[in-house]
């Protein structure tokens, strides 16, 4: 039987930069959109009202919330004027000390 331990050591393990920078993309995105069903629940909005009141489609929504497509900062900004709100990914909000050395690969 394989422990916890293990299966999270596979899951997190990257072939290289590349793919563990697509894996923070990812979290990012899921960080936001997770902000975004927030707010449509206290605003009482479906994923079709949200659409429509961002001029965009509902499917587009959808592969949005599913994570088939990454959001972009664009939809972002326009996110942020219908609430009135800025959206921070939850470990943005921690204090990060930079590393100035590392390069990312890209």
């Amino acid at each position: 039987m394989i422990s916890n331990k293990e299966i999270m050591k596979e899951v997190f393990t990257f072939e290289n930069d590349a793919e563990r920078i697509q894996f923070e993309a990812e979290t990012i995105h899921l960080d936001i959109m997770s902000e975004v069903r927030t707010l449509m629940n206290a605003h009482n909005m479906n994923k079709a009202e949200l659409a429509k009141s961002l001029q965009t489609s509902k499917g587009y929504i959808t592969q949005l919330f599913s994570g088939d497509k990454l959001i972009n900062l664009k939809m972002i900004a326009k996110i942020q004027r219908l609430f009135s709100v800025k959206l921070t990914p939850q470990f943005i909000k921690k204090e990060v000390k930079i590393n100035k050395n590392h390069r990312v690969a890209g």
